[in-house]
């Protein structure tokens, strides 16, 4: 017996389920991917914040001891030099006077210089 050649049934198949499935699970990678980077970017993002705060805290704290340290000196001076002119003799006959309320700090350190404002007296 020869097969019927003239009965052709056609294999119908339904993809359309399977190409979406595999579309979605393109794109599933695609985002876990991007999700990934960013993750990595912002833990760097984090620790470079978490640093930058550190790194603040120890600059307001040295900035507060600085300060302490600038009103300590400058309730010695007050206490000491409480606004009275002081004569110095700077050579024989010549006599300076220095005012004590002209004191100011002219270059930042742990005790800085005292700078004081010079009158020469005639």
């Amino acid at each position: 017996m020869d097969p019927d050649f003239s009965y052709r049934k056609r294999l119908d198949l339904d993809l359309s389920q399977f190409v979406d499935i595999c579309i979605d699970q393109a794109k599933l990678e695609e985002f876990e991917e991007k999700a990934s980077e960013l993750h990595k970017k912002f833990e760097k993002e984090f620790t470079d914040h978490q640093e930058t705060q550190a790194r603040l805290q120890k600059k307001e704290a040295e900035i507060n001891e600085l300060q302490a340290e600038l009103q300590a000196f400058k309730s010695q001076v007050k206490y000491h030099l409480p606004g009275v002119n002081l004569g110095i003799e700077s050579s024989p006959g010549e006599q300076r006077k220095i005012n004590a309320q002209a004191i100011y700090f002219s270059e930042p350190s742990a005790y800085g210089y005292l700078a004081v404002k010079d009158n020469l007296s005639s």
